[in-house]
């Protein structure tokens, strides 16, 4: 079967910049929020000024970190020797499930944490790689997600492949389209199970999303991923470190150095207290919970440039 060919057996989609959709802005964000909460007084002037204000503060937050993320880069030297890889050796996959469930408050929350992350993922890496393949709705399932992998894998053209991976999240489990809450160790297993040795090593990194995602990182690297991150809890600052990650991981960033950028502007954004606040409405018991700083494990040194 030629791999090169669409295959509509996968409800996803692959696009080029061109076809991104940009993301909503803050205050369209901001304006759910207001409707779910049941808040329904007109906008004033100084309402709009207060939301271009935060819009100008997380732009400058991520810039910020991406700098800062750069200059430890340029301080560290990779570890371990590395190969090139160019734009046409690499692709991406990215899968998004539908984060808004829940309640009117925890939808809300999950409109902030998501921020059209697809249309940003594929606007800001779709002129990086050679293709960026999209899993997301009801095609944002395990046997898809698996099988793209192996798609993608077997093109003996292709050296590396990453991973974006936006989902619901619990300690050692995650959420699919289908099939609801599930090992991440399954994963694991289904992805050894139909990649071979060879296709497995050109796995390269996984971004995660998915709250509780440090527990999730020894599963991705005896999948075969070269390096791969996850927050230590739940996981809400995505407005903010998510754009500092993709500022860092584009210019030629380590992935290392993209989690720190990621993580500066997510501390310096104030998302967990305010996800903290929005749960202790509804559900209290995990208000303490929240914790989107990120840990990594793997080779360092690596860039969107390189594969050891």
């Amino acid at each position: 079967m030629d791999t090169d060919r669409h295959d509509e057996s996968l409800a996803e989609q692959e696009r080029s910049p061109a076809d991104a959709q940009i993301p909503e802005d803050i205050s369209a964000t901001g304006m759910a929020i207001r409707a779910a909460l049941g808040i329904d007084a007109p906008v004033s002037a100084s309402d709009l000024e207060g939301r271009f204000s935060m819009t100008r503060h997380i732009r400058s937050i991520c810039a910020f970190a991406a700098l800062t993320a750069l200059l430890l880069a340029v301080a560290a030297a990779p570890a371990g020797a590395t190969t090139s890889v160019s734009k046409s050796q690499r692709e991406l996959v990215i899968l998004s499930t539908d984060l808004s469930q829940g309640g009117p408050i925890e939808r809300a929350l999950y409109d902030v944490v998501e921020m059209g992350g697809t249309g940003l993922g594929v606007t800001a890496l779709g002129t990086r790689y050679n293709a960026v393949h999209l899993l997301q709705g009801a095609g944002a399932s395990q046997a898809n997600f698996v099988t793209r992998l192996d798609q993608i894998t077997a093109r003996p053209g292709v050296r590396a492949v990453d991973v974006i991976f936006m989902t619901h999240g619990l300690t050692d489990n995650v959420v699919f389209a289908t099939g609801g809450i599930v090992a991440v160790a399954t994963v694991r297993s289904m992805i050894v199970a139909n990649l071979t040795m060879a296709q497995r090593a050109k796995l390269r990194m996984v971004f995660s999303t998915a709250c509780f995602g440090a527990s999730h990182r020894s599963a991705w690297r005896d999948s075969g991923f070269k390096i791969v991150s996850g927050s230590r809890e739940i996981y809400a600052d995505s407005a903010a470190s998510y754009p500092a990650f993709l500022s860092t991981w584009t210019v030629g960033g380590s992935f290392s150095a993209a989690i720190v950028a990621a993580n500066v502007a997510g501390l310096a954004s104030g998302w967990d207290p305010a996800a903290s606040l929005w749960l202790s409405v509804s559900h209290p018991s995990l208000a303490d919970q929240v914790n989107s700083f990120r840990l990594t494990t793997g080779t360092t040194g690596l860039t969107i440039n390189a594969m050891p």
